[in-house]
C-alpha cells in the first residue's frame, strides 16, 4: 500500500468571486489535494535518459496518484479488481498483449463522456457529497520544485485527476482540463503540455497517457494508467521523414498493422505545440484518431483511423475534407458504427471479455483486427505532408 504524508501548513486558495463558474456548487465547496508543478523544466533533466522501468525511489506525484487511487479502490469505487485479470502475451513476432476482463464494459466510452460537462468543467456519475471520484488537481506552481497542498479549493486553471471506475489497468484515471472561462479542450496546446508534464513528473516508465477522438465528437479528457509491460508498438521499427536539428523528430511505423506517426521531442512545450496543431487539423476534418504518450511525455504515437471521409492537402489552400457521407477513405464504403479502437488497442494491448476468445486469440487475428481501422496509403501520405508543413511552420 502506498501512503503519502503532507508536510507543512498551506493557506487555502481564494476563489475568483467574479467568475460565474466559481459560483457553481461543485467549485464553491470542493476542497481537494492539489499538486503544484515546479517551474524548472523537468524534461531537460538527465534522469529522463535511460530511466529504468522500475525506479528504487518513488517520486512525489507517483506516490500521490497511487495512494489516492488505492484509497478509492478500498472504498469500493471500482467495479472490479483489475489485479485479478488474466494477462498473457500472444505467441508471434509482435508479442501482442491480451487481457481477460469479464467485467469490462465495451460501452465505457459513452459512459466516460457523461462524466465530463462543458459548462460545469467536470461532472461525475453517482458523485458522492465529498467528491470521492476526484483524486486531486494539478496546476502550475510558482516554486522551483513541485509540492502538494493537502487541502485547497480547486485551481482556476488546471487539471482534474479523476478515478476511472472501469479500469483497463492499475491506476486508471481521467485527466480532465478545467478552464473556468471556456469549454475544455484536451488537445489544445496548454492541456496537452499539462499531460506531457504530468507524464514526466510521475517518473515511472510504466505510466502511459492516451486520448481517443471518435469521429462523432471530441473527448474532453485524456486517460492514463500503469501498464506492466511495454506496448508492442514500442518495439516496432520506425522510419524518419521529418526532423529539426535539436527539435521535433517525426517517424512512421514500419511493419505494423495500423499506420501511425511517432513524434519525439526533447522538451514538452514544443512537442505539445506541434502535436496540438496536427490534432486541430484532424478535428476540423472530423477525423477519428488516438494518441498514446510514452517515455515520460517525450514520445507521442498518433494513430489515424478510418472515418466517413478523407482529407486532401492543397498547397495553397491547406487541407480540405473530401466526403460524400457514404464512402470512406479512398472510396471504401463504411458501414454505420464503424469501430474506433482505443489507443491502448492500437498499441497492441487488447481486452477480451470471454475466456474462449482469449484462448484462441492469435497474432494473425489481432493483426487483422488492428488493420481494419488503418487508413489507406494515399491518406496516410497526405497526413505526413500535413505534418511536415505544420512542423516546419
Amino acid at each position: 500500500m502506498v501512503s503519502v504524508e503532507f508536510e507543512g501548513d498551506y493557506p487555502r486558495m481564494r476563489q475568483n468571486k467574479s467568475s460565474e463558474q466559481s459560483k457553481k456548487a461543485f467549485l464553491r465547496d470542493a476542497s481537494v489535494p492539489v499538486f503544484w508543478f515546479g517551474t524548472s523544466n523537468i524534461s531537460d533533466r538527465d534522469w529522463c535518459l535511460g530511466f529504468p522501468r522500475a525506479s528504487e525511489e518513488q517520486c512525489l506525484l507517483d506516490s500521490l496518484l497511487l495512494a489516492q487511487w488505492e484509497d478509492r479502490a478500498l472504498k469500493g469505487l471500482l467495479r472490479y479488481d483489475v489485479n485479478s485479470c488474466e494477462t498473457k502475451v500472444v505467441v508471434g513476432g509482435k508479442s501482442f498483449i491480451v487481457l481477460l476482463n469479464e467485467s469490462w464494459n465495451a460501452n465505457s466510452f459513452k459512459e466516460d463522456q457523461a462524466k465530463v460537462n462543458r459548462t460545469d468543467c467536470v461532472k461525475f456519475n453517482h458523485a458522492k457529497p465529498d467528491f470521492e471520484d476526484l483524486l486531486f488537481c494539478v496546476a502550475d506552481g510558482d516554486k522551483d520544485s513541485p509540492e502538494i497542498v493537502s487541502s485547497a479549493t480547486i485551481p482556476l486553471d488546471g487539471m482534474f485527476i479523476v478515478i476511472n471506475a472501469n479500469p483497463v489497468e492499475y491506476g486508471h484515471i481521467f485527466i480532465v482540463p478545467c478552464n473556468l472561462y471556456q469549454p475544455p479542450n484536451a488537445t489544445d496546446k496548454k492541456s496537452l503540455e499539462f499531460v506531457l508534464r504530468f507524464s514526466s513528473e510521475v517518473k515511472n516508465s510504466t505510466f502511459y497517457a492516451f486520448y481517443d477522438r471518435p469521429s462523432s465528437s471530441s473527448h474532453l479528457y485524456f486517460q492514463a494508467c500503469y501498464f506492466p509491460n511495454p506496448f508492442p508498438v514500442e518495439f516496432t521499427p520506425i522510419i524518419p521523414f521529418f526532423g529539426e536539428e535539436g527539435g521535433i523528430q517525426i517517424y512512421e511505423l514500419a511493419d505494423y498493422p495500423t499506420k501511425a506517426l511517432v513524434f519525439i521531442g526533447k522538451e514538452h512545450q514544443s512537442l505539445a505545440r506541434k502535436v496540438s496543431e496536427i490534432c486541430s487539423h484532424l478535428e476540423r476534418e472530423n477525423t477519428q484518431f488516438s494518441l498514446l504518450v510514452s517515455d515520460f511525455g517525450l514520445k507521442v504515437f498518433l494513430f489515424p483511423q478510418k472515418i466517413f471521409g478523407c482529407w486532401s492537402f492543397h498547397a495553397r489552400e491547406g487541407p480540405k475534407l473530401i466526403s460524400d457521407g457514404v464512402h470512406g477513405l479512398a472510396g471504401q464504403v463504411l458501414e454505420p458504427g464503424h469501430p474506433h479502437l482505443a489507443a491502448w488497442e492500437c498499441g497492441g494491448h487488447l481486452v477480451f471479455t470471454d475466456q474462449a476468445d482469449l484462448d484462441k486469440a492469435t497474432e494473425g487475428e489481432i493483426w487483422k483486427h488492428l488493420a481494419e481501422v488503418s487508413v489507406t496509403d494515399s491518406c496516410f501520405e497526405e497526413l505526413k505532408l500535413i505534418c511536415c508543413n505544420t512542423a516546419a511552420g
